[in-house]
């Protein structure tokens, strides 16, 4: 792809724990443009926290290291339409063997919030970029192959926010077989977001009414948010494809799906486990 990457990043100690919701659920809450993308018939919410260790600007010599953790759900096109994979922006090189689909409409991740313990860093995604940051306070710690996180939300004039868990591997790193549940969650290579308002009401209107007909669902449906009044911000990210275990956690708090303004799943989360990633990022672009 041409254009140039950004950033820089490796992703350390990722927990996924993802709960399967109805799709309806989910359609009410995205931006018009963007269709729910099932697996089975089942849209999925997902918590995903670990550390950047570090992030850095393409070429700097330095870094940072901080926490993040992230609720999103998967997305992809409603009507058919795509950016230009090939625009200025997008990334340059060959695309890592992981880096999914060629051109064309591809699905991605579409995040409702991305909780970070660096507030410089969260300033600079909030007023440059329009990423939905909110500044936490996180403490990350391993112990042999045990994890502990902890974020606490602090950002000024936002919802409360806390998540905490501690979890481990429990089996041994492989890649995703293509087709399956961990290739749906994990294997995403763009990402949208439509600013930072994502409250409940941020959502598309007259797709809250129970309908199941809204979704992308891998029989090839799709959904019925068109593109009227589309303004989206559509980012690409490249790296190999994910090395996961299976995972267990005790998650003590969890309060991200009240902060926006969803119910809590019922139900156990599917888990998943990376020890880390190294993941370029190319610039966003307005779609």
């Amino acid at each position: 792809m041409r254009g140039r990457s950004l950033l820089t990043m490796t992703w350390r100690d990722v927990l996924f724990a993802h709960w399967p919701v109805p799709p309806a659920v989910v359609e009410s809450r995205l931006p018009a443009g963007l269709a729910v993308d099932t697996y089975d018939g089942k849209a999925y919410l997902g918590v995903v926290a670990f550390r950047m260790d570090p992030i850095k600007p393409r070429y700097a010599p330095f870094g940072l290291t901080f926490g993040e953790c992230n609720l999103r759900t998967y997305v992809a096109p409603a009507d058919g339409a795509d950016i230009d994979a090939d625009t200025e922006g997008a990334l340059d090189g060959e695309r890592s063997s992981g880096s999914g689909p060629g051109p064309g409409p591809r699905p991605g991740i579409y995040f409702f919030n991305l909780d970070a313990s660096d507030r410089l860093s969260v300033t600079v995604a909030r007023r440059l970029f329009g990423l939905p940051y909110y500044t936490a306070t996180m403490d990350v710690t391993r112990r042999g192959e045990e994890v502990r996180f902890h974020s606490r939300r602090t950002h000024d004039g936002a919802p409360p926010n806390r998540f905490a868990a501690t979890y481990r591997p429990t089996g041994e790193p492989t890649e995703a077989e293509p087709g399956s549940i961990a290739a749906f969650l994990a294997e995403r290579y763009r990402f949208y977001t439509a600013g930072t308002d994502t409250s409940p009401d941020r959502g598309r209107e007259g797709n809250g009414d129970g309908d199941d007909d809204g979704d992308r669902s891998r029989d090839g449906t799709r959904g019925r948010g068109g593109g009227e009044g589309r303004s989206l911000a559509v980012g690409e990210i490249d790296h190999d494809p994910w090395r996961l275990s299976s995972a267990e956690a005790t998650i003590e708090a969890n309060t991200l799906f009240e902060s926006n303004g969803f119910e809590r799943p019922g139900g156990e989360p599917l888990l998943h486990y990376s020890r880390a990633l190294p993941v370029r990022a190319g610039r966003l672009r307005r779609w």
